[in-house]
């Protein structure tokens, strides 16, 4: 289950984004592909990130889309990333620094992003790939927006129009004139050995003359993600809608439904008990916005009807969700 490639769901908004605005149906689309059809309202939840690769490739081809990752390139900005790396980048003042800590942190934004620095012809290069089979379609759109993640990273410290000398991509990507025009200096590069930027190294030492803001370190660093774990964070955008059988609970960790099964008697646990500990999980979050009704809460998490979700959340915790807000309110029960 660990081997599985995540992603935030923000970055597959930023696509579903682009497509509504020329009339695609999204919802559809995000079905197929086997992806969480409410997956624009959680921005933050983690998806299996070679669904998400193959729902971009699908889109573009049915939709006759041949720069699809461009577009989503042109278009990224920090909002996309998630509030802890923002927080921990802006710890850091030069661009060397802030890379460090951009790779350190990469976790929080897509399990499989591979980055560090090397060397080309004396310049630096940054690297920026993502582990996904090599025969999956849409790994040159996945190209597009690492590259645009580095260059978002960099431009966060050097400025707005800061551009590197040479830009390389596994991918046989095509480079849109768009492109060409926006980084009108630099050199592109197809099947590379990387997907990188690459850039004068004495750029590593510009440094943000409006300085820096102390964060705290995110506390998710210091917990890895075991495989049960993960089940549960990949689960929670489809129970929005309704319950996941078992049988695509499986195929969205790459296993079978027997070997699923073993796995959670292995730790003592029952898929339908999973079910309703993620879903207590979610209501206990959402319960601690008081302007939240019971019921709206109920139905957001996969409920039909008040009754049904006040019974559930009792084998979970012991009291009812009303009296488990009143707790909160009171501080007599600490929030998840």
């Amino acid at each position: 289950m660990q081997d599985i490639p995540t992603t935030r769901a923000a970055h597959v908004i930023s696509f579903c984004d682009i497509l509504r605005k020329i009339g695609t149906p999204v919802e559809r689309a995000l079905a197929r592909s086997n992806l969480p059809v409410l997956i624009e309202e959680m921005p933050d939840e983690l998806v299996n990130n070679i669904f998400a690769t193959e729902f971009t490739a699908r889109c573009a081809v049915a939709e006759g889309i041949d720069d699809l990752g461009w577009l989503a390139a042109s278009g990224f900005a920090s909002s996309q990333m998630s509030a802890e790396l923002v927080a921990g980048l802006q710890n850091e003042t030069t661009v060397k620094r802030r890379l460090e800590k951009f790779f350190a942190l990469t976790k929080l934004e897509d399990s499989h992003f591979r980055t560090g620095f090397g060397r080309v012809n004396g310049s630096t290069q940054v690297i920026g790939d993502m582990d996904l089979p090599d025969d999956i379609q849409g790994r040159d759109i996945s190209d597009w927006v690492q590259v645009a993640c580095l260059v978002e990273i960099l431009r966060s410290v050097a400025g707005p129009t800061w551009c590197p000398e040479r830009i390389t991509f596994t991918t046989e990507v095509r480079i849109a004139d768009a492109a060409r025009a926006a980084f009108p200096n630099t050199r592109f590069e197809t099947g590379a050995t990387h997907t990188s930027i690459i850039f004068p190294t004495e750029h590593l030492s510009i440094t943000d003359c409006a300085g820096s803001q102390t964060a705290e370190r995110p506390e998710s660093l210091d917990a890895p993600i075991d495989g049960l774990d993960l089940l549960r964070r990949l689960l929670r955008p489809y129970l929005r809608e309704a319950t996941m059988p078992i049988d695509k609970a499986a195929d969205l960790i790459g296993t079978s439904r027997r070997s699923l099964q073993r796995r959670l008697q292995a730790k003592g646990v029952s898929y339908s008990g999973l079910i309703e500990t993620v879903r207590f999980e979610m209501a206990a979050e959402m319960l601690q916005d008081p302007e939240l009704r019971l019921l709206d809460i109920a139905q957001a998490v996969g409920f039909e009807d008040q009754s049904n979700f006040g019974r559930s959340f009792r084998r979970v915790a012991g009291i009812s969700p009303g009296r488990y807000r009143r707790g909160l309110d009171t501080g007599k029960i600490t929030p998840l």
